[in-house]
C-alpha cells in the first residue's frame, strides 16, 4: 500500500495506479503492490505487448471496440447491461524510462491526453474568465469568514486575477466501461480516469491596508474522472456528463508583493490553503460532483448526486512499535498518537491516547461509498503536540476496491509508511472493514430495516420576487438518523434573486407584448374573473393588476404590467441531493424548510412541508420525484424521494448504484 509498484492484476483493476498524485512509472521491478501488496509482476511504467500491438494508445486493441460498442445484453431486470471486458495482457518486461510515452501502462492512453491537453488550451481563456468571476464572487467571501477580524478588509482585485497561460494538464488517461444501477433501470457510462497537474502562473491579487498580497503560484495535483453518463442510441448519445476528484488533491500555493511576509504567515497560509482545498472538496471530491444533463428527460440526480455504492465500517483496531517523537529527560522517549482517516471528501480523527508508541485504539467509522473502483482510504498518525506542530508518524493507503474484498471479521495488520514513503520504520498498524452494500428495493419488502432515504430538491417555481439580492434555499432535514455516520450539508446553496430585464414594449408574440397583454386581459374580462383569479392567470401580483387597471386604458395597463415585470415570479434551481442514513425507513419523515432572506432583514421561513419515506411503499423501485404544493405559498417544489437498504457483505465487489 503506497508504493508506486503493481502487479498486473491490480493495473487492469484500475485502483492502484494512481496513489496519492504520484507518477505509475516511479515503481520498480519486484517491489511490493501497491494494490494487494504481493510482488508486482513489472512496472507500471511498462506496456505490454498488448498495448503496443493497439498501436501505441495503451489500450488492448481487443478491449478497444467493446469500450466503444453499444451492443450489450439484458439483465434481470430487463434493462441494459454492459459486456463482459476481456482482461488486458501483462507481461514482465524491462521497465521504460519514466513518464515518457513508451511508458504508458496498458489501459492508459498517452495520445488521447495530448489531445485532451489541446482542447484545455484552446478554452483556457475562458475558463479563466469564468475562474475570475468565482473568485471574486465565491471565494472572497468564503475567505473573509474564515480570517480572523483583522483581517476583514482583504479584497480581490478583479482586474489582477485570472488563472494565468498554462492551463492543467492531463498526464495519463485510463479508460474504461461501467454500469450504473438507478431506479429507471441500469445505464451504461464510459469512465476517463486521469491523473492532472497544474503548476499554474496565475495571478490572483488582494489588497490589505493599502499592501498588495500576490497568490502567484498554484500547484494542484490529483486524480480526476470524467464520466459520460448513461449511453444511448441517438443524439446526443449521453445523459449527462460528471467530474470529480476521486480524494482530496495535492495543493499549494506561492505569495509574494509588498504584502508577502504577512501573506505567508503561518496563519494566513493555512486559512487561504484550506479555502482553496475546502472549496475544490465541497465541489468536486467524492461525495460531491460537478455535473450536467444533456438530455432534457434526464434524471439530474443520477448524474450529479447518485446514491453510494454501500457503507465501509472500518475500525483501526492497534497500532505498534510507532515511533517516538516527544523526548524526556525523566524516562523512555514516547508519543501521543492519534489517527486520521481519510476517504474522499470525509475526514475522521480519533482521540488522543497518551504517552505510548502500542496504543489501542478500537476507532470505528462509517463511511459511505459512491465509487467503489475510484477511491482509495488512507491512515495517517500524528503525535499530539500542545505548543508545536504535531508530529508526523505514518500513513498508509490501500484502494478501497481491495478493502471491501477483505474477509467479514478478518483483522489485517499493515505496515506504516514515512515521509518518504519506505516501509518498516515507522511501525505497524492493525484495521477490519465490514462492507454493507446498499440496494434498491424492487418488492418494497425492506421498510421496517435499516436503510438510507435520499432526497433531492430540485427547483421551486412561483417564487415571489421580493426584490433584487433576495435569497432563496431549502432546509433538509430526516428523523431517526443513524448514529456514527458523518455530518453532511442540510440545506442547498443560497439562490439570489436577479433583477429581469423588462421585456421590449410591442414586442409582437408572447407574454412580453403589450397587444398579447390586452388579448389576455380581454380574456379575463370575458370569463368575469376575480382580480385574484385574474392575477394567477396573468402571473403576477393581486396588488400589482389592481394598481395597473385602475382608470387607465387596457393598452396603458398592458404596457405598465409588463414595465413592473408582469412575471412577479420566478424559478431558482438547485439540483441538490441529500443522505439520511435511518433506523427505520418507514418512521422516518423528510423535512423541506422553504427558506428566504431579504437584504438587510432576518431568515424567515415560508413554508414546511413533511414527506413520509413509507409514502415511498408501493411506488416502483421505492423512487419517486413529486411536484408538491409548499403549505402556506404558492410555491411549487420539485423533489425527488427514494430509499436503498443495506444488504449484508458477501465480499463480492458491488455493482455501482
Amino acid at each position: 500500500f503506497g508504493s508506486s509498484a503493481f502487479c498486473g492484476e491490480c493495473v487492469a483493476g484500475r485502483g492502484g495506479a494512481f496513489d496519492e498524485g504520484l507518477c505509475p512509472s516511479e515503481g520498480a521491478m519486484g517491489a511490493r503492490c501497491s494494490g494487494c501488496g504481493g510482488h508486482a509482476a513489472r512496472s507500471v511504467g511498462e506496456p505490454s505487448p498488448a498495448s503496443k500491438s493497439a498501436g501505441g494508445h495503451g489500450v488492448d486493441a481487443a478491449v478497444l471496440p467493446t469500450l466503444l460498442s453499444s451492443s450489450h445484453t439484458q439483465d434481470h431486470t430487463g434493462s441494459s447491461s454492459p459486456p463482459k471486458l476481456p482482461k488486458p495482457e501483462v507481461s514482465v518486461e524491462q521497465a521504460s524510462p519514466a513518464c515518457s510515452s513508451a511508458s504508458t501502462p496498458v489501459g492508459f492512453t498517452g495520445p488521447i491526453a495530448k489531445s485532451l491537453n489541446t482542447i484545455v488550451e484552446h478554452l483556457w481563456p475562458r475558463i479563466s474568465k469564468y475562474a475570475t468571476e468565482v473568485i471574486v464572487n465565491e471565494v472572497q467571501p468564503q475567505l473573509l469568514e474564515k480570517l480572523p477580524s483583522a483581517l476583514q478588509s482583504l479584497s480581490f482585485d478583479p482586474a489582477l486575477c485570472h488563472l494565468g497561460q498554462r492551463p492543467l494538464e492531463f498526464r495519463r488517461v485510463h479508460i474504461m466501461r461501467d454500469e450504473q444501477l438507478t431506479a429507471q433501470g441500469s445505464i451504461n457510462n464510459l469512465v476517463f480516469q486521469a491523473r492532472i497537474d497544474w503548476d499554474a502562473d496565475c495571478s490572483v491579487y488582494l489588497r490589505y491596508a493599502g499592501a498588495g498580497l500576490g497568490i502567484r503560484g498554484l500547484r494542484i495535483k490529483g486524480v480526476m474522472v470524467f464520466e459520460l453518463v448513461g449511453l444511448m442510441d441517438a443524439p446526443p448519445f449521453v445523459e449527462g456528463i460528471r467530474a470529480f476528484f476521486n480524494n482530496r488533491p495535492f495543493v499549494d500555493v506561492d505569495f509574494q508583493g509588498t504584502g508577502e511576509g504577512l501573506l505567508n504567515l503561518n496563519l494566513i497560509r493555512k486559512k487561504i490553503l484550506d479555502v482553496v482545498t475546502d472549496g475544490i472538496s465541497d465541489a468536486m471530491v467524492l461525495p460531491h460532483r460537478i455535473g450536467f444533463k444533456l438530455c432534457p428527460d434526464a434524471d439530474i440526480f443520477a448524474i450529479k448526486c447518485p446514491p453510494p455504492q454501500g457503507i465501509l465500517k472500518l475500525t483501526v483496531k492497534r497500532a505498534r512499535d510507532l515511533l517516538a517523537k516527544d523526548i524526556s529527560w525523566f524516562g523512555r522517549a514516547t508519543s501521543d498518537p492519534y489517527v486520521v482517516v481519510e476517504c474522499g471528501g470525509y475526514r475522521f480523527q480519533s482521540s488522543t491516547h497518551n504517552r505510548t508508541l502500542s496504543p489501542s485504539f478500537e476507532y470505528t467509522v462509517v463511511i459511505p461509498v459512491t465509487e467503489v473502483a475510484h477511491q482509495r482510504l488512507r491512515l495517517e498518525l500524528f503525535d499530539e503536540d500542545l505548543l508545536t506542530h504535531d508530529d508526523f508518524l505514518g500513513r498508509v493507503s490501500a484502494p478501497v476496491e481491495r478493502i471491501v474484498a477483505w474477509g467479514r471479521d478478518e483483522e489485517v495488520m499493515l505496515q506504516l509508511e514515512d515521509e518518504h514513503r519506505e516501509r518498516g520504520k515507522s511501525g505497524t498498524v492493525t484495521v477490519s472493514a465490514k462492507w454493507e452494500a446498499l440496494s434498491i428495493d424492487v418488492a418494497g419488502d425492506h421498510f421496517n430495516k435499516p436503510g438510507l432515504i435520499f432526497a433531492g430538491v430540485d427547483t421551486a417555481s412561483n417564487l415571489t420576487r421580493a426584490g433584487p439580492g433576495t435569497q432563496y434555499w431549502v432546509k433538509v432535514s430526516c428523523s431517526g438518523i443513524l448514529p456514527d455516520f458523518p455530518k453532511t450539508a442540510d440545506q442547498t446553496d443560497k439562490v439570489e434573486e436577479e433583477t429581469p430585464e423588462p421585456p421590449p414594449e410591442g414586442a409582437d408574440g408572447g407574454i412580453a407584448g403589450t397587444e398579447s397583454m390586452k388579448r389576455r386581459l380581454a380574456i379575463v374580462r370575458k370569463y368575469g374573473m376575480s382580480d385574484e383569479e385574474a392575477a394567477e392567470v396573468l402571473h403576477v401580483k393581486p396588488e400589482v393588476l389592481t394598481s395597473c387597471l385602475m382608470m387607465r386604458s387596457d393598452t396603458k395597463a398592458a404596457g405598465d404590467l409588463i414595465k413592473t415585470g408582469c412575471i412577479s415570479t420566478f424559478q431558482a434551481t438547485w439540483e441538490t441531493g441529500f443522505e439520511f442514513p435511518v433506523r427505520c425507513v418507514a418512521a422516518s419523515v423528510v423535512t423541506f424548510v422553504l427558506m428566504r432572506k431579504v437584504p438587510g432583514g432576518s431568515e424567515e421561513a415560508l413554508g414546511t412541508y413533511e414527506a413520509p419515506a413509507d409514502s415511498l411503499r408501493g411506488v416502483p423501485n421505492a423512487t419517486s420525484f413529486l411536484n408538491i404544493e409548499v403549505p402556506g405559498t404558492d410555491v411549487r417544489l420539485r423533489i425527488k424521494l427514494g430509499m436503498r437498504y443495506f444488504e449484508p457483505s458477501s465480499n463480492a465487489l458491488p455493482t455501482s448504484l
